[in-house]
């Protein structure tokens, strides 16, 4: 490769670059239309929500030593939302 050659191919990356930040930053300056949902797709907030959780664990082992007494273990979890998240209770095993 001579040094005419790699001058012009370095002109031709420097110019494609520019010109592809140049359309990055146009497209960035468009201003946004912001998306309004129909009030008919939106549901209604529940006054009452609830979540469970339930898993089995087998052996836990943190640096060779078991955590679990050699067992498995069931972790479960459930917790209730009143009035849109007002009111709170959960409980965890």
């Amino acid at each position: 490769m001579t040094v005419k050659t790699f001058v012009r191919s370095m002109a031709a990356a420097v110019a494609g670059a520019f010109l592809l930040g140049a359309g990055a930053a146009q497209a960035a300056d468009l201003p946004v239309v912001p998306k309004v949902m129909p009030a008919e797709v939106k549901a209604p907030d529940p006054l009452i929500g609830f979540a469970f959780y339930s898993a089995y664990a087998t052996d836990y082992n943190f640096r060779g030593v078991s955590q679990s007494n050699l067992q498995g273990s069931y972790q479960t979890f459930f917790e209730a939302q009143f009035f849109n998240n007002f009111a709170y209770a959960g409980f965890y095993t």
